[in-house]
């Protein structure tokens, strides 16, 4: 089976060519549609969820990505290595409250932001999944920290979806 986000990273992928690394990090790795992707290009991946996705074949930490013991075990897997690429697919639990929303995923942004600085090399890339409904002056103090930032609405996306992704090229910072 094949997953609507499968489409969705090969459309971002043919258009900024950033599956080129061979370690990638993949927070919100569940269903499996961008991990079945990054398997055609035959890459190391290390997916990190909350919930055990469908694919099994890849180094899988079942847990939150923010928390210290997560941060351990990515150090192992990855033998203390930095990656050029970090994929974020996460859509937090959504609600009926559009405020309440909009504070969740938000929050969800921040502490991916949080993971990349310490996980990204200089010169890496992030591709994020965001909402329209969060105010890009919300999230722009990440932006600062890449040369170049593209946001897309895909094609391959729901029609009347809200869903924006975020394309983040050559980070400038190495903590």
């Amino acid at each position: 089976m094949i997953y609507k986000s499968y489409y969705k990273l090969l459309e971002i992928d043919k258009k900024y060519n950033i599956i080129k690394t061979w370690f990638i990090i993949e927070l919100g790795c569940f269903p499996g549609g961008w991990s079945r992707y990054i398997k055609t290009k035959k890459n190391f991946l290390l997916k990190i969820d909350l919930k055990e996705p469908i694919i099994k074949k890849d180094v899988f930490i079942k847990g939150n990505f923010v928390s210290f013991k997560i941060f351990k075990k990515i150090f192992y897997y990855s033998n203390f290595k930095k990656t050029k690429l970090i994929l974020c697919d996460v859509c937090p639990k959504i609600s009926k409250h559009k405020t309440e929303n909009k504070y969740i995923f938000l929050k969800t942004l921040k502490n991916m932001f949080y993971f990349v600085s310490f996980f990204l090399k200089k010169g890496g890339n992030v591709v994020f999944k965001s909402m329209d409904y969060i105010k890009q002056k919300n999230i722009e103090f990440f932006f600062s920290y890449f040369k170049t930032i593209y946001k897309e609405k895909l094609k391959s996306s729901k029609k009347h979806t809200s869903e924006i992704f975020y394309i983040c090229k050559n980070f400038l910072y190495e903590f």
